[in-house]
């Protein structure tokens, strides 16, 4: 029966997860086409359109929330040669990155 009532407790959680703030790296990238591979993604303080990373391979965990991810940090326009680990995936500060 306790695994019965901690099962409930993690429905109702998921259920208010929006109500959590803002979004980690891998709730985003999981709400973006091929679990965010190929798409750019930055964090909230970096401001302008030439500051982001573009992510090359993702290892999310089966929660979707947790994971590894590497990418292609371009800053000030010019981006890195080879990919690297993306840090501080989960600090809450990450969105899509948009050019618009």
């Amino acid at each position: 029966m306790a695994g019965n009532g901690a099962q409930a407790a993690k429905a109702v959680f998921a259920a208010f997860q929006p109500l959590r703030g803002k979004p980690n790296f891998f709730e985003v990238a999981r709400n973006l086409p091929n679990f965010g591979v190929g798409s750019k993604i930055k964090r909230n303080a970096w401001e302008g359109d030439n500051c982001y990373w573009t992510v090359t391979k993702i290892h999310p965990d089966k929660d979707g929330r947790h994971g590894k991810a590497w990418g292609v940090l371009t800053w000030a326009g010019a981006a890195q040669e080879k990919q690297s680990k993306i840090p501080g995936t989960l600090k809450r500060i990450w969105s899509p990155f948009s050019n618009t």
